[in-house]
């Protein structure tokens, strides 16, 4: 868990699940990082950003683009279990004090 690494991007409010924080419903962004965990760390900031304004949402955007079936799985699976275990509390999530978005949308 960490700081989004490129808030210029404004990542939070440009995706999908803005819409539940416009209604007062703390939300989640779980994205990969850019640091690989393999011996020899490697920062793929520069090459994910270089995908992203070069292929990302254009034609070339499709299945023969190279995937990790592996490490989609594990994305999967913590999304998943964040979800279920949230969901299993007795008590409702509630905004972290000082959130700006619990600020600007969250209910008292």
């Amino acid at each position: 868990i960490g700081p989004d690494p490129i808030p210029e991007q404004v990542l939070f409010i440009r995706s999908d699940h803005f819409s539940f924080v416009k209604k007062g419903i703390p939300s989640l962004f779980i994205k990969s990082g850019f640091k690989t965990v393999a011996e020899d760390p490697v920062d793929r900031s520069v090459s994910d950003l270089a995908w992203r304004s070069t292929t990302y949402h254009t034609p070339r955007d499709d299945m023969t683009q190279a995937f990790d079936f592996n490490a989609a799985a594990t994305h999967v699976k913590l999304n998943f279990l964040t979800g279920y275990l949230i969901a299993d509390e007795p008590e409702r999530p509630v905004w972290n004090e000082g959130d700006f978005f619990g600020g600007k949308f969250g209910r008292p």
